[in-house]
């Protein structure tokens, strides 16, 4: 009887410990590299899926250099679109951007750990209209 009762919490016990099922990815945005040049224009490239049918919406691509604390040396930059370079068939498109001053007007500089952040919102024809997000902020050192 002991048998019995053991086999149903073994068959429980393995479907426990089975590993997840991977969920596909939908949306995704990822920054592949960032340089800059000698005349201080900083270059993002970055890779973006969309879904099959979906239109990008919002899409923006940005880059900041934080001083110290309190300092008021921040530079950010002003924000860039690369929805012209992004089709919207389930494949990966690369895309390029470039920035050439903070807000500030002043330039970015090379040696320095600098914010990356891209994100996009694509959406499913209506009625549906349905959405995604997907968003990569890393920091780098130029």
């Amino acid at each position: 009887m002991k048998k019995v009762l053991m086999l149903p919490l073994v068959g429980a016990l393995m479907l426990v410990l089975a590993p997840a099922a991977q969920a596909a990815t939908v949306a995704d945005v990822d920054l592949i590299d960032a340089t800059i040049n000698e005349g201080g224009v900083v270059r993002v490239v970055g890779e973006v899926t969309c879904p099959d049918g979906y239109e990008i919406t919002r899409n923006r691509a940005s880059i900041a250099q934080y001083g110290e604390a309190g300092m008021g040396d921040d530079l950010v930059s002003p924000v860039r679109h690369f929805r012209a370079q992004v089709n919207c068939d389930d494949t990966t498109d690369r895309f390029t951007v470039r920035f050439t001053s903070s807000t500030t007007d002043e330039e970015f500089a090379a040696g320095e750990p600098t914010e990356v952040s891209l994100s996009f919102t694509a959406c499913s024809p209506k009625p549906d209209s349905v959405c995604v997000n997907a968003s990569d902020l890393t920091t780098v050192e130029l």
